[in-house]
């Protein structure tokens, strides 16, 4: 893995790669569409990080980490468009269900049997 103090890189790395994209995914992507599409990369995130067998691409990827921060760009979302604390009481059951869902696919992860898409 090459020079044991810069192990700790891939995380700058990681949020290099979603400065640079993530502004063409905000542009392109209509306003009411937005939390739509975050919602789905927070749970292809979950998807992709559970196909691995190694514990390195799950760390160092972006792809594995963009369920974190797309996390926070919809949390920064509805924070401008809206009082916070009503839209949580609003849709607690869908920000739970979110959760239960990125724990569910961590589980099967986890699990060796169930990766049918494993290199």
């Amino acid at each position: 893995m090459g020079n044991i103090a810069l192990s700790v890189t891939w995380s700058i790395a990681i949020e290099e790669q979603f400065y640079i994209l993530f502004p063409f995914i905000v542009y392109f992507i209509k306003d009411q569409w937005l939390p739509y599409a975050l919602i789905i990369l927070i749970v292809l995130a979950s998807f992709f990080r559970s196909q691995f067998n190694d514990w390195i691409p799950r760390y160092v990827l972006l792809a594995s980490r963009m369920d974190a921060l797309s996390l926070g760009v919809l949390v920064a979302y509805f924070n401008l468009r809206m009082n916070l604390a009503v839209f949580v009481q609003k849709y607690i059951s869908v920000v739970l269900g979110l959760l239960l869902l990125d724990v569910i696919f961590l589980w099967l992860g986890l699990l060796s049997f169930w990766r049918p898409w494993r290199y």
